[in-house]
């Protein structure tokens, strides 16, 4: 409301919000992706070589179904390490940093980070696959870009209320961002 001053709370509960955005979409699509992958290796390679859309398969790709199958339980695995033990911890960074806790909204930041990072050569790695790979790499851009907006609201001079009484550890910037941050320079 005009002519009030904003919850000191508030950056804390907007980076928090962001965290448990990212963290549910990844849980969601490391969720699925898993679950796919371990029903894959699940399957006997039997009943999947006698359905009638393999036997109409060109021998290349039998052989790389074959090669998938194979390695589909360690990617489930992998995936499941990769996506939803991060978006748990993510969970729990949330929780931090809605109670005010600073450290906690930099390992965060940090987390946000890495996880960013390995999305995108994942999503470097899944345009290798054609056009079958686009519904995944639009996810997976679309997890990228949450978590860099994450990323970017945990900043701590974001998080500094002018309402807490303690100096802000960075002089506040004129329009909201700064040029020298790389958080800023894709939001």
């Amino acid at each position: 409301m005009p002519g009030h001053a904003p919850h000191p709370a508030a950056p804390f509960t907007r980076a928090a919000t962001a965290l448990w955005l990212a963290a549910g979409g990844l849980l969601l699509f490391g969720g699925c992706v898993s679950a796919a992958l371990a029903a894959m290796a699940s399957t006997p390679w039997e009943l999947l070589a006698d359905s009638p859309a393999v036997d109409a398969m060109p021998p290349d790709d039998c052989s790389r179904l074959r090669q998938v199958h194979g390695a589909a339980g360690t990617a489930a695995l992998a995936t499941s390490a990769l996506l939803v033990l991060p978006a748990a911890t993510l969970l729990g960074f949330g929780f931090a940093v809605r109670r005010g806790h600073t450290k906690a909204a930099t390992s965060a930041r940090v987390l946000c980070l890495i996880i960013a990072v390995l999305l995108g050569f994942w999503t470097l790695a899944s345009l290798n696959s054609g056009v079958a790979a686009l519904p995944i790499v639009l996810v997976q851009g679309g997890l990228i870009a949450l978590l860099w907006r994450a990323g970017g609201l945990l900043r701590a001079d974001r998080l500094q209320s002018p309402y807490s009484g303690a100096p802000p550890t960075t002089p506040a910037p004129a329009a909201g961002r700064t040029d020298n941050d790389p958080w800023d320079a894709m939001l």
